[in-house]
């Protein structure tokens, strides 16, 4: 029988209490009549719990929510007149001329409860461990060892062996890639040699982890960054990885060459994830495609699924409010567009203009977009969108900086760039970064990495408006449920996210997944999981909006 728990928890607690086969004094109901007390054990605490039972329903095994509150300054406060603080910098680093050198991967390198920061460079780069106060620059060679990391170009992280702690997968320039595993409290193995029999040692330049053969285990594509060539795909078989065919899944290898990224989504809700390709070059004028696996074990390109002939230089995925279909921002030399689902389940997609979404195109038009964020920065319950912008006619010595867009993507969506108000107009080139609570506050931070100059951390204004961060645990292989679509019903509105760890350029953050819950009078009621393998896990809940300085922490449990 599969079961399934919830807890939910303050968002101040150091990251490292979640996982659950190493931490023994994380509290979990084993049963409804312990779920319906409340814990007994956990009383010492100094921060205090509000253990409140909620309804079972579906296939719920039990679940409890546990709410702590934290500090939040004052706007007044403030140094900016935004919502974000004044940039935290991280130390500038001498940059190789080839930009897609310059990945940025979020973890927590040391196991203090704390995300840090690796910043890939030809040189392998440098760790800057955050403390919860303040970022201290630590050499590579103090975590990795003596380990090749020169022509480090970005990373990839994830639990590959299922024991609590994320690990690393280092892309390359040239050369063999790395692959660390995290033993917790800031002891990394290199395990390359060891699970890897044969490498490709081309130019990599991103990574998927996905379960492509249904066997429960996470497979590792690796996209391939010399032209003309594929992505590559490792398959885990039995927590080694071998080299594959490409001939032998691919039916098609011409179409699936020049690749950028690789995503995987279960659109159709069956189990079995797709494969979407996005593409800088393409023999027939089709820049993004959808590949199914059939019965023989073949990926198969369906047609044309994604009417787009411009080459993708960044995706990034976006779930509209109360829809179910998944549409993308898409960035590229010519700017940023938008691609739309043509429904729930539906195998197509169709361009259509940003003005559609409440974005002016003016802006978008004329510079490279290289990175783009999603997620929800004002807590109002509809993802918003940070574009990162570029010159692309230049090279890195000739770089000149361009104003980046933040666009709040409300009910009504406001046209307006909002990039200066919220103080993320930088002056810097924009390539490879991501969105995440570095301070452990509930709001997402943005960490980037400037191609030009100084590197930062910008850290969120804490507001009136709660959220929800949400992570899973599986005793399978996918510890982290990854691939999975997480849905939250806010009065009838149902949010969706997708969890993923990779993106944009190399870069990646911890599997999380972030809702705004919205203004006072909005309640979250459910959040309802839907697995890598189909099957689905359903939590009442309790969560009212409009209360000041509160977050909470969502823990998904699966046993089976």
């Amino acid at each position: 029988m599969t079961g399934f728990l919830l807890l939910l928890v303050g968002c101040d607690w150091p990251s490292h209490v979640y996982e659950p086969y190493e931490n023994a004094d994380l509290w979990r109901p084993t049963s409804q009549s312990e779920a319906t007390t409340g814990n007994p054990q956990r009383t010492g605490d100094s921060a205090g719990y509000d253990t409140q039972p909620t309804t079972l329903v579906d296939t719920v095994v039990a679940e409890a929510l546990a709410v702590r509150t934290f500090p939040c300054l004052d706007p007044s406060e403030r140094d900016n007149a935004g919502p974000f603080q004044e940039s935290r910098e991280l130390l500038s680093i001498a940059l190789d001329s080839d930009v897609d050198t310059m990945g940025l991967v979020v973890l927590d390198v040391n196991g203090d409860g704390w995300d840090d920061v690796w910043l890939a460079a030809p040189n392998g780069g440098d760790v800057y461990l955050f403390d919860g106060s303040e970022f201290i620059a630590d050499a590579g060679s103090n975590v990795w060892g003596s380990a090749d990391m020169s022509t480090a170009r970005g990373g990839s992280v994830v639990d590959y062996d299922a024991d609590g702690d994320l690990d690393l997968f280092v892309l390359r320039d040239g050369g063999v890639d790395r692959l660390f595993r995290n033993d917790g409290d800031g002891a990394w193995q290199e395990e390359t040699e060891a699970l890897f029999k044969v490498q490709d040692a081309g130019a990599s330049r991103a990574a998927l982890w996905t379960d492509s053969d249904s066997d429960g285990d996470l497979d590792l594509w690796v996209v391939n960054d010399d032209s003309g060539e594929t992505p590559r795909l490792y398959q885990n078989n039995d927590g080694a990885f071998d080299l594959q065919e490409m001939e032998d899944w691919i039916a098609d290898l011409e179409a699936f060459r020049d690749v950028t990224q690789l995503h995987a989504v279960d659109v159709v809700g069956d189990g079995q994830p797709e494969l979407l390709s996005w593409h800088s070059a393409s023999s027939d004028g089709v820049f993004a495609r959808l590949w199914t696996r059939g019965a023989s074990g073949l990926w198969t390109a369906s047609g044309s699924p994604v009417a787009t002939t411009r080459a993708a230089l960044s995706v990034a995925p976006r779930h509209a409010a109360g829809q179910d279909g998944l549409d993308w921002f898409v960035g590229g030399a010519e700017g940023g567009w938008g691609i739309q689902s043509n429904g729930s389940k539906a195998l197509t997609w169709s361009n259509v203009s940003l003005a559609s979404w409440g974005i002016p195109v003016l802006g978008l038009d004329s510079v490279a977009v290289t990175g783009i964020y999603v997620g929800d920065l004002d807590h109002d319950g509809v993802q918003d969108v940070l574009w990162d912008r570029v010159p692309f006619s230049v090279g890195i010595d000739g770089f000149s900086w361009n104003e980046d867009r933040l666009y709040l993507m409300g009910e009504v969506p406001d046209a307006r760039d909002q990039a200066q108000a919220f103080g993320l107009n930088g002056n810097q080139n924009g390539l490879g970064g991501g969105l995440v609570d570095i301070n452990q506050d509930g709001w997402l931070d943005v960490v980037r990495r400037n191609v030009t100059g100084i590197n930062t951390v910008q850290l969120s204004r804490c507001g009136n408006n709660p959220s929800l961060h949400v992570r899973l645990s599986w005793s399978g292989l996918n510890l982290n449920g990854l691939g999975s679509s997480v849905r939250l019903d806010v009065d009838g509105v149902q949010q969706t996210r997708w969890m993923q760890s990779d993106g944009p350029a190399g870069s990646a953050t911890p599997p999380v997944v972030h809702f705004g819950v919205g203004a006072a009078g909005a309640k979250a009621r459910s959040l309802r999981v839907t697995w890598p393998d189909g099957k689905v896990s359903h939590n009442s809940l309790d969560v009212v909006g409009g209360l000041a300085a509160t977050s909470y922490e969502v823990v998904v449990y699966r046993t089976d």
